[in-house]
This record gives C-alpha cells, sequence and structure tokens, in this order.
C-alpha cells in the first residue's frame, strides 16, 4: 500500500508540474507577442454616390503615427479591381500624402475601397467605404418607372436635363422630379444623385426652382387634381382617399423595389406622374439630414399654412390615402414637380 500510496503522489507531482510548464509556455507565448499598434485612427472621404468613370482623389485622414516615429504606408484597395498597384509611403516624396486618384467602374452597382495603414513592426488598422456609381439615365438606376424614350418631353434651357412629362385634368406635369442644381441640395450632397432622386428644396427655393413657363403647383392645382382622382371637393387639410396608388409607380432602385409592398395599396400609376419615395431633408446644426427613404414620396405645394410653414402632400408607403403636411419653409426640404 506504501509503495501504491508514494506513485500516487509521484504521479500527481509530475502532473501539477506538466501543468505548471504547460501554463508557463502559456504565459511565455502570451508575454512575447509584443506588437503594438498604430498610434490614432485612420479615415478618408470619398462621395458615396458617383457617375461612372467619375475621377476620385482620396486622401488618408488622421494623426497616425508608429510608436517609434518611423514611417507609415497606405495600401489602397478597390474591390473592382483584378490587381491593385496601389500602396503608398510617406517616405516616399511623391506619395508622401498617400493620396489616391482613381476612375469610378463604368458598371453601375456597389462597390468598396479600403484603406490599409501599416508600418514596419506593427499592426496594420483599416477603414472602408461604399463607392455607388449611378447613372441618371432613363431607366438605369431608377427603373421600371414606365417613361419610354418616346413619351413626350422638356428640356430645360438652363442646364439641357430633359425632363419627361404627362398631361393629367388639364394641367401639365414633370413626370420626374426636379434636379436643378442651381439652388436646393442633390442625396447626401452627391451631385450623381441630383437626376436620381431630384434636388431637395426649401419651400422658400421651391417657389423659383422650375423653368421659366413652368411653376411649382398651387394649392389649387393640387386641389384640382385630387378632385379628379377621388369626384369630391377638397379642402387643403383633406386627405385623399384611396388614390395614392394612382399616384404611384412600382419602379426599382438597383434591382430592389422602391415601394415596400401594401396589400391596401394599389400602385397602378394610372396618372403617369410616378411618385417614388425619395424621402426628404432638414436643414440642423449647419448640415442636411436626409429621411423617409423607401417609405415617403414628399411634394411642396407653393400654399402656405401659415407665416413660418409651407404645405407639401405627402404619400407613405403603407396607406392608400395622400395626406397634407405643413412644414417650416426655410429648413425642411422636399422634391417638386413643376406644372404649367
Amino acid at each position: 500500500m506504501k509503495l501504491n500510496k508514494y506513485k500516487y503522489l509521484l504521479i500527481l507531482a509530475m502532473a501539477i508540474s506538466c501543468l505548471s510548464v504547460e501554463s508557463c509556455k502559456k504565459d511565455d507565448e502570451e508575454e512575447k507577442d509584443t506588437t503594438p499598434h498604430l498610434v490614432g485612427g485612420v479615415t478618408f472621404d470619398m462621395p458615396r454616390y458617383v457617375e461612372p468613370g467619375q475621377v476620385i482623389t482620396v486622401a488618408p485622414k488622421g494623426n497616425i503615427k508608429t510608436t517609434k516615429d518611423g514611417p507609415v504606408g497606405y495600401a489602397w484597395t478597390l474591390n473592382w479591381k483584378a490587381a491593385n498597384d496601389t500602396t503608398r509611403w510617406e517616405s516616399d516624396p511623391v506619395s508622401v500624402d498617400g493620396k489616391l486618384t482613381f476612375k469610378a467602374p463604368m458598371e453601375l452597382g456597389s462597390f468598396t475601397v479600403k484603406l490599409n495603414a501599416f508600418a514596419d513592426g506593427h499592426y496594420a488598422t483599416t477603414d472602408s467605404k461604399s463607392l455607388n456609381v449611378v447613372s441618371d439615365k432613363l431607366n438605369s438606376t431608377v427603373a421600371e418607372t414606365q417613361i419610354r424614350p418616346t413619351n413626350p418631353s422638356f428640356e430645360d434651357p438652363r442646364d439641357g436635363r430633359i425632363y419627361y412629362i404627362t398631361e393629367v385634368n388639364g394641367l401639365t406635369w414633370f413626370r420626374q422630379n426636379l434636379a436643378y442644381q442651381g439652388m436646393g441640395v442633390p442625396y447626401a450632397h452627391c451631385n450623381a444623385m441630383a437626376g436620381v432622386f431630384g434636388n431637395y428644396y426649401t419651400w422658400e427655393e421651391a417657389k423659383t426652382a422650375c423653368p421659366d413657363g413652368w411653376r411649382l403647383p398651387t394649392e389649387e392645382d393640387w386641389l384640382g387634381l385630387g378632385k379628379y382622382l377621388t369626384g369630391k371637393e377638397l379642402s387643403s387639410i383633406d386627405s385623399w382617399e384611396n388614390v395614392a396608388g394612382s399616384l404611384m409607380v412600382d419602379a426599382t432602385y438597383f434591382g430592389a423595389k422602391m415601394w415596400e409592398y401594401w396589400p391596401n395599396v394599389k400602385i397602378t400609376n394610372e396618372t403617369k406622374l410616378g411618385f417614388l419615395p425619395f424621402g426628404y431633408a432638414i436643414d440642423k446644426e449647419g448640415d442636411v439630414e436626409w429621411d423617409g427613404g423607401y417609405a415617403y414620396s414628399c411634394l411642396w405645394s407653393a400654399g402656405e399654412y401659415d407665416e413660418d410653414k409651407g404645405i407639401y402632400r405627402y404619400i407613405y408607403a403603407q396607406l392608400p390615402n395622400v395626406v397634407t403636411g405643413a412644414a417650416d419653409k426655410a429648413s425642411f426640404r422636399a422634391s417638386v414637380r413643376c406644372v404649367k
């Protein structure tokens, strides 16, 4: 029994010793990995939406350094290219700022630009952004609009932009949102989106944004359209019940349907006005915030609710009605359809 007891104690001691050795090995391995991270973060600015083939310049931002004040390198990766020769070193006089100039793809779609900041003996740090290549050509980025190249159109002499038009109840309407960039702002501040979604205008801007011979629809214009669709006399505060679908078109954005499906909303676009849920925008703290995309179509009226608020009409994806709203004339931004 004593022999067995000593054997047991010996085996136990050896096991404890092995565990201790393994633990020490792990501790040693953890202690050996002393690779430092780069000091500071890195990012870059780039437009979210661009036209095919648009030339873009990107440059690293951020006060990034090594722990020993050595040179930092920047590697740019463009995911639509099979091979990239895009490494830039701060120690290279030609590329000391890490800038890269490239052309956007000719193909429409969403792509990725990635920045990798690195240095010898340090862990790298990265940042990446989406690059969306869009086109305002008819039925491209936004497709299935039911507009055909042979449909009646108007050319804005100010910028040469073509708008397709249709007549409803004795008035001629634009079938697309106004995209004149002499005022208003494009989506995400990207000029490439002006012709895709149209610009977003304050009420004050909207009053004078239409080309000569055209104007912002008055309350009389809107109510005339409402009576034509409902068969009822309407006031400015009335909803136009069960007619929203006749103003909506079941179009797509990059192949995805823009109006979410709701069984109580029957989209027919029988007026050919083709309203789409491009949302609205609000001026806030010196910038512009966009909201309501894929849910709301908001269009200005020339009517006034009071001294500070203008009237607009909107369609909400889940409701079959056209509704009246009022918003601040100076900070709320909606779309514009011109009439004559």
